[in-house]
């Protein structure tokens, strides 16, 4: 078979997505080793170079595509279960890389603001501390119910660990403009140095009893110059729910409403290691991450890649389709039967035995129609398991449901089966 030129595969559209993704350079990586394994290989009929190409990025990159087969749309074996760590592929990628993931995902969940990924709360407010304030002591007006607060920060210790004074307003109850109005100056004329509030994402959107809007606490820090921090715990994407409002939805509506410096977390996200986000306004504040004074507060490169490679996922839609609920949930009998036997082809190969299994369950609460494939070569499951296959167990046995399978999934499972 004829070998094509690097540039002659880039340009199929069927790698359009993965350059957008991980970018040109990373490609073009992957498309020379694949193609130097055609090389080496010299097949006798034609090749799919592109299939070839996207097994060997997946490789490269380190990724671990989970398949859903439990059945449960929200199995917590899919929901809570950690990926491989992407190390490999930081060998592969460029600076310019990692600026346009930075850069995508900053324009689809962060509404182009700056995002600087820190190891603390503490750290969030150390680099804030020396970039804003050069190092010197922070006078830090917030209310006394945010001091308090226990659900996702401990606001009170990172304040104090990162030598800020505080100056609380308010009760543990309620809160009201003027009091902040009135802590932005004490009697001997120390002036405030940044508003900072804290909340929960829901919590935020219905808001509380006698509470200023932050919109309004916004324009006042702005009137009086002084800097606004919105605290803003778990807010990133976690795997849907239903009845539930969207993470993504609450954090771009926190954005909107405000013009200072929201620190946010990614906890929840896909398994991801614990970030704190600081989002900022990059018109109003310049961020160098090789300024040696922050460097020990922000996330390791390969932490970074990894984030930003899990959060760039879930933007894409078919991810987001993969893992939707109400789509697994409300997928006719039909669609199943012809997923399965498209699924039980490639088994079979392997499983002389291999049957689709028709029969009904509870799934999320309701009875369900399910349509399965039982196995029974062991080595074909321990195969299917390395691909990522994550099986559902009907009386002790390994079953292979369709109802959260897509047809990515099949294609996937084509390549590496």
């Amino acid at each position: 078979m004829k070998i094509p030129s690097v540039n002659k595969v880039l340009s199929d559209e069927r790698l359009k997505n993965s350059i957008g993704e991980f970018g040109r350079g990373v490609v073009a990586v992957a498309v020379r080793e694949a193609l130097d394994r055609i090389r080496k290989g010299k097949p006798e009929g034609e090749v799919d170079i592109i299939s070839l190409v996207i097994e060997t990025l997946d490789r490269l990159i380190g990724r671990r595509y989970i398949i859903n087969a439990t059945g449960d749309p929200l199995s917590p074996v899919i929901v809570n279960n950690p990926l491989e760590p992407v190390s490999p592929f930081l060998r592969q990628v460029s600076v310019e890389d990692i600026k346009l993931l930075r850069s995508v995902v900053s324009e689809n969940l962060f509404m182009g603001r700056g995002v600087l990924f820190l190891n603390s709360l503490t750290s969030a407010l150390l680099v804030l501390k020396q970039v804003i304030f050069k190092g010197r002591r922070v006078r830090a007006v917030i209310a006394t119910r945010d001091v308090i607060r226990y659900d996702g920060f401990d606001v009170e210790v990172s304040l104090d660990d990162a030598g800020y004074e505080v100056v609380e307003v308010g009760c543990t109850n309620k809160v009201h403009l003027y009091d902040y109005e009135q802590a932005l100056a004490d009697e001997a004329g120390n002036k405030a140095d940044i508003i900072l509030t804290v909340s929960t994402p829901r919590a935020t959107i219905t808001g509380y009893k006698d509470s200023p809007s932050l919109d309004k606490i916004g324009d006042m820090a702005d009137s009086n110059g002084i800097q606004y921090i919105h605290i803003i715990s778990d807010s990133i994407p976690a795997s849907p729910e239903p009845g539930i409002i969207p993470d993504d939805f609450v954090l771009r509506t926190i954005l909107k409403r405000i013009k200072g410096v929201v620190i946010t977390r990614t906890s929840g996200l896909m398994g991801l290691p614990d970030a704190f986000l600081m989002l900022y306004d990059i018109k109003r504040l310049r961020v160098d991450e090789n300024d040696n004074t922050i460097r020990s507060y922000i996330l390791t490169e390969i932490c970074v890649l990894d984030i930003l490679l899990r959060i760039s996922s879930y933007l894409n839609d078919g991810i987001l389709k993969k893992h939707s609920v109400l789509w697994s949930l409300r997928r006719s009998s039909e669609e199943l039967e012809r997923l399965a036997k498209v699924v039980l082809e490639i088994f079979i190969k392997e499983d002389g035995y291999a049957e689709v299994v028709k029969d009904s369950g509870y799934i999320q609460g309701m009875m369900r129609d399910r349509i399965y494939i039982k196995l029974h070569n062991k080595e074909l499951v321990k195969k299917l398991e390395g691909a990522g296959v994550v099986f559902g167990i009907i009386g002790g046995e390994k079953i292979f449901d369709m109802r959260c399978v897509s047809d990515e999934d099949i294609e996937y499972l084509m390549r590496r089966v």
